[in-house]
């Protein structure tokens, strides 16, 4: 253990107290080999970053009562559509996720609907079934992307009032269906 300089110590053992000192430089370098040097397009599908992220998945277990499934669907892949889609617009607005944009996101795929439309039905089942599994990355982003930003940043009543004139206007439904790798 290292001891102060005023604490006596043998002879043989002070020239080694001078000489272990490290050179200090003020010059930062990017060496570390896994490190980015520039932003690259070849890494478009990191989606959008935001703090806390996994407070989304405690929130939406408080909307389990509220939302309205065929018997083809699953709460697991209704839940983590609106953690992916409630996720994007909380970085949008780069705050952590609350109940909003997780509500704002079961509005947009007709959850909270108890009749929704039969297209959209369709949609959500052809689109939206094992979006829950571990594995679908890229399902996953396809369904956030297809989401347009304008969208996303309007008030919770604004979108409820988009959903129930048109909901196509919510959903870009061209970006669906084609999950490509970059």
């Amino acid at each position: 253990m290292a001891a102060p300089r005023y604490v006596p110590s043998p002879k043989n053992q002070r020239k080694y107290y001078e000489s272990s000192k490290r050179k200090i430089t003020d010059q930062w370098r990017l060496e570390r080999p896994a490190e980015q040097k520039s932003a690259s397009s070849k890494n478009s599908r990191f989606g959008y970053q935001g703090p806390d992220q996994g407070y989304a998945l405690k929130i939406v277990q408080y909307f389990h009562e509220r939302v309205y499934l065929t018997s083809d669907e699953r709460w697991t892949d209704a839940a983590q559509t609106a953690v992916v889609v409630g996720l994007k617009r909380a970085s949008l607005f780069g705050r952590a996720p609350t109940r909003f944009d997780l509500e704002a996101a079961f509005c947009l795929w007709g959850f909270f609907d108890p009749t929704p439309d039969v297209e959209l039905v369709e949609l959500r089942i052809d689109n939206l079934t094992n979006i829950g599994t571990s594995h679908n990355y890229l399902q996953r982003r396809v369904v956030a992307d297809c989401i347009p930003v304008d969208g996303l940043k309007q008030g919770l009543e604004k979108i409820l009032e988009s959903y129930t004139n048109d909901w196509h206007s919510l959903i870009d439904v061209s970006i669906l269906g084609k999950p490509e790798v970059p």
